[in-house]
């Protein structure tokens, strides 16, 4: 059966296929210059119609949109204006009232802090600076010493010589 319905399917695409591929461009060739017949016609009826319409609604409303614009600005603009004054009359003192306040509380705190830094840091700082004098003085004392004895004599030598 399956045999069957396979080799019925397979008759009916090569008997049917190419006709209805037939039919598809039979009314391609028949429909599509119609279509675009209309859509040409359809264009040159209507697009100077939208042009003409486009035109008539920049002139009616160009001016209107901006006299709009204009009236708001007439009406918006000195009460934005007065707004931003409203809130700067409000708002500068609480803002410079705050900055006033951060700084006394927490100036002092950060002095605090910057003291007791260098009071820590300080010591140790000084304890590190004496420890190494205390570790590498010696050690650049003996570097000194030594090249003193080897080149000091080759020094005097030359100076000798110069002399």
């Amino acid at each position: 059966m399956a045999a069957g319905a396979a080799d019925s399917g397979e008759t009916l695409a090569l008997l049917n296929g190419p006709t209805l591929d037939d039919i598809g461009d039979t009314l391609e060739l028949l429909i599509g210059p119609m279509f675009d017949d209309i859509g040409d016609t359809l264009e040159l009826l209507i697009g100077p119609m939208f042009d003409d319409i486009g035109d008539t609604l920049e002139l009616l409303n160009g001016p209107m949109l901006d006299d709009i614009g204009e009236t708001l600005e007439l009406l918006n603009g000195p009460m934005l204006d007065d707004i931003g004054d409203t809130l700067e009359l409000l708002n500068g003192p609480t803002l410079d009232d705050i900055g006033d306040t951060l700084e006394l509380l927490i100036g002092p705190m950060l002095d605090d802090i910057g003291d007791t830094l260098e009071l820590l840091n300080g010591a140790m700082l000084d304890d590190i600076g004496d420890t190494l004098e205390l570790l590498i003085g010696p050690m650049l004392d003996d570097i000194g010493d030594t090249l003193e004895l080897l080149i000091g004599p080759m020094l005097d030598d030359i100076g000798d010589t110069l002399a």
